[in-house]
């Protein structure tokens, strides 16, 4: 399971260039930001979603796709908002981190 977390130009670059119509659909996409919530992604053709506080993750990948000053704030909130089974990536100097 993939999980986009944030909105940010990533997820639409990498919607755009590098995921097929079909892994898209594959795709979770999630925004704390009060403004985005409930908000559609056109080219994901789907809502934002929200996970509640304590939600149980299973063999998950978290891409952090806002801008990089953002990161640090949001892997935090993500370990103290989340449980279970579950690693956090971001894109560094143009390569994938998994943490």
């Amino acid at each position: 399971k993939v999980i986009f977390y944030g909105m940010g130009l990533l997820a639409f670059w990498i919607g755009d260039n590098c995921l097929k119509k079909d892994d898209l659909k594959k795709v979770e996409l999630v925004d704390d930001n009060i403004y985005y919530k409930g908000k559609f992604a056109p080219m994901f053709n789907k809502k934002l979603h929200v996970f509640p506080d304590g939600h149980n993750f299973d063999d998950t990948l978290i891409l952090i796709c806002t801008s990089p000053v953002y990161h640090e704030k949001i892997k935090k909130a993500i370990n103290q908002k989340y449980s279970g089974n579950f690693k956090i990536a971001s894109i560094k100097e143009n390569v994938l981190v998994i943490e």
